[in-house]
């Protein structure tokens, strides 16, 4: 095979594995390929190797956005091809790029396909792309997807015959492909009992969780302190809390905008500029930076929604992870804890077609540094960041940072009547009761708090020594 448009090693790799099952007879394939690892390069290839042989090939999209980015990628390659899609002229080309809403409306005029391209392959299982699959069960099928599973946890070995993978996020990193990452906990968000509805979180629960001055607090603090001015994405839960950020780092002193669906298409895009040249520092969203939407001059993610899906979490710390000139590392803030649900971004996962058992949860294999608030492994006894130590008979987690009117406080949780000092004091600096008691009437304490913060926050027994 030529390589007419300079793919990657892992790339060529990737379009011959495809093309050899097709040659075989695996009729159905899917390719995972991490964010920014170049799917579409992958998509041009294999429909310029095709073109040639005047098939009818159909890419196929979920959003105007990604039909958009395929036709962009395939007329750079001079590929003539026309675009269903609502609004747009029908042109009789053998190759079409669709949008998947329009496509499945038109199926019963459109000429049969031989190949059948699905960008986005996780969202296979809907309703639409089905009855698409379905109408043509002879074409042979390529999904591209950076994560080959769905959200519900539902699989994909009913649609898909085999799965080829690419390289890993850490391959890519190290390969100087995607960006090295710093990635920061400053808080551990309770989502014990807010509802699960089809793999993700209840928004209007959700909200209630993370819509609070602890948390906005923290986060223009925290990017004062890691990423000050770097061009930065936030991921918000609603319109509303991106809105509600934005202004606070306004009055933080930031420029910073709130983009949403209700905005004109023109308007995203000149923001997204923005990012680039500087008029903006922060874009604050939600579900407007997803699939397909490359952002490469977006340094610093400022995690405020907290998902279950490892899908959104993965796309989210994607958008930051593009290579870009001048980008030394991305600064990643998770405020949220998608860390202790999912892990750090570049962790080798096991990518499957089958489906995962509803209900089953994952141990996280981290802890978070108290001192400098990264992650790090549950068997670490010294932070590699910092080198703060764990003593013997601490818990993992017994001195988890927690969000108190915008500060970080080491300790679970913290009454009313419990000062911020107080809390740091005993837990850094007291290895018993006895003395934490002497720490506390130092302080015009009662000795009656300080029991309380040893025993009901720390968790602590009264002969114990952290």
């Amino acid at each position: 095979m030529t390589n007419l448009f300079n793919l990657r090693p892992y790339q060529l790799d990737a379009v011959s594995q495809i093309e050899d099952c097709w040659s075989k007879g695996i009729q159905c394939v899917v390719c995972q390929l991490p964010t920014g690892g170049g799917k579409s390069r992958i998509i041009r290839q294999i429909t310029d190797n095709y073109a040639a042989n005047k098939k009818v090939i159909y890419l196929v999209a979920h959003r105007n956005t990604l039909v958009r980015q395929l036709s962009q990628e395939i007329a750079e390659a001079d590929i003539k091809h026309g675009i269903i899609q609502a609004g747009a002229p029908f042109i009789r080309y053998r190759i079409q790029v669709c949008s998947m809403q329009t496509l499945v409306r038109r199926l019963d005029k459109l000429a049969e396909p031989e190949i059948i391209i699905a960008d986005e392959a996780h969202h296979c299982r809907s309703a639409s792309y089905m009855k698409i699959l379905n109408h043509w069960p002879d074409a042979k099928v390529l999904g591209m997807t950076a994560t080959p599973s769905r959200p519900d946890g539902k699989g994909l070995n009913d649609i898909f015959d085999r799965l080829i993978l690419g390289p890993t996020m850490k391959e890519l990193i190290e390969a100087g492909f995607l960006s090295d990452y710093e990635y920061y906990a400053p808080a551990v968000l309770d989502m014990e009992g807010v509802k699960v509805k089809a793999g993700e979180f209840n928004t209007e629960q959700t909200l209630e969780r993370v819509d609070r001055k602890t948390i906005t607090g923290s986060a223009v603090e925290h990017y004062r302190k890691y990423a000050d001015h770097m061009p930065a994405i936030a991921s918000c839960v609603s319109i509303a809390h991106s809105e509600h950020v934005a202004q606070e780092f306004r009055d933080a002193g930031y420029k910073a905008l709130a983009v949403n669906s209700t905005m004109d298409a023109l308007d995203v895009q000149r923001a997204i500029g923005g990012l680039r040249d500087g008029s903006i520092e922060i874009l604050t969203q939600c579900e407007m930076l997803g699939e397909g939407v490359d952002v490469p001059a977006a340094t610093c993610l400022i995690g405020l929604r907290p998902t279950a899906s490892l899908v959104i979490f993965l796309q989210h710390v994607g958008r930051v992870l593009r290579k870009s000139p001048g980008k030394d590392k991305a600064i990643i803030l998770d405020h949220v804890g998608n860390w202790s649900r999912f892990g750090l971004p570049d962790d080798d996962r096991e990518w499957t077609l089958e489906g995962k058992p509803k209900g089953v949860k994952d141990v996280s294999k981290y802890k978070r540094c108290p001192d400098c608030l990264h992650p790090v492994l549950t068997s670490a006894r010294v932070c590699p960041h910092c080198g703060f130590q764990w003593t013997e008979t601490a818990e993992p987690m017994s001195r988890v940072p927690l969000e108190v009117e915008g500060e970080l406080v080491s300790i679970r949780d913290v009454g009313d009547d419990v000062t911020q000092d107080l809390a740091r004091a005993i837990s850094r600096k007291a290895h018993n009761l006895k003395q934490a008691i002497a720490i506390g009437k130092s302080m015009g304490i009662k000795h009656t708090s300080v029991y309380t913060v040893w025993t009901k926050v720390l968790h602590l027994n009264v002969d114990s020594i952290i």
